[in-house]
């Protein structure tokens, strides 16, 4: 019996051997070609610095952006989306949500979809709506191509470049007065002449907040007026408010004759 187990010992002895002999010469073959693999990664990536230094010596700046925004636009479509600008607006199908605008790029047709969920912009930024878009007015926008053809684009943020509008404050002195129109004509000292229109929920108040009616108002007296200037029609809507410096009038000192 033990001259039985000492065979059957040897024998696993020497597989045991001989499994272990393979496990090392296969580490050492994938220990050979994962140095192998490393070199040629390596070699690939220092062709690759190359070519990236190469192009950049020679490509001018605009082609250097185009081609790093279309890489872009590959990886990430959706951080990145795309679109079309400064094109005029050649027809409008509704002044209500949703809505399609047509613009013309290189002859061709391409429809801009407006939904509740498009961002609408003035040129500096403020808020706008469909209601303030026109035909011809030149616009830029960004959305999502619906397919290849990029013919429709699915508009997140359309910027009205023809809106120039924004909020803001004026001084200056009123030179003319309209009742009828409820208007009057400021005259400002850095953006020349603005005509501004005093709605129902304008305030008008005094130098000591008192206050005031459009009536109130006289020409040649000097104002604040906060609202929305129109750079391009040079008016002022959506008036705030109105301060009359002017009112009360301050006291005149009459000099006291000296004796």
């Amino acid at each position: 019996m033990m001259s039985i187990n000492n065979k059957g010992d040897k024998k696993m002895k020497k597989y045991v051997v001989l499994t272990f002999g393979l496990v090392l010469f296969l580490s050492a073959t994938t220990a050979v070609e994962a140095k192998s693999w490393q070199a040629e990664i390596q070699e690939e990536r220092t062709k690759l610095r190359e070519e990236i230094r190469n192009k950049i010596a020679t490509a001018s700046p605009a082609s250097l952006r185009q081609q790093i925004w279309e890489g872009l636009h590959r990886r990430f479509p959706f951080l990145l989306p795309a679109g079309i600008n400064r094109l005029a607006i050649k027809e409008i199908s509704s002044t209500t949500l949703p809505a399609e605008i047509k613009v013309v790029k290189d002859d061709q047709s391409i429809t801009l979809k407006i939904s509740g969920k498009t961002i609408i912009l003035r040129k500096f930024g403020g808020k706008s709506s469909l209601a303030e878009l026109h035909v011809g007015d030149i616009v830029t926008a960004r959305g999502t191509w619906v397919d290849e053809t990029k013919a429709v684009l699915d508009t997140r943020v359309l910027r009205d470049l023809s809106i120039q509008k924004r909020y803001g404050t004026f001084w200056g002195k009123i030179k003319s007065i309209s009742s009828e129109t409820k208007t009057f004509v400021l005259e400002t000292a850095g953006r020349g002449e603005q005509r501004v229109f005093v709605g129902s929920e304008t305030k008008i108040v005094s130098r000591n907040q008192t206050v005031l009616t459009f009536s109130d108002l006289v020409i040649g007296h000097r104002v604040r007026v906060t609202g929305l200037w129109d750079s391009t029609l040079k008016t002022i809507e959506e008036v705030k408010t109105i301060k009359d410096w002017s009112l009360p009038p301050k006291p005149t000192l009459t000099p006291t004759p000296v004796k």
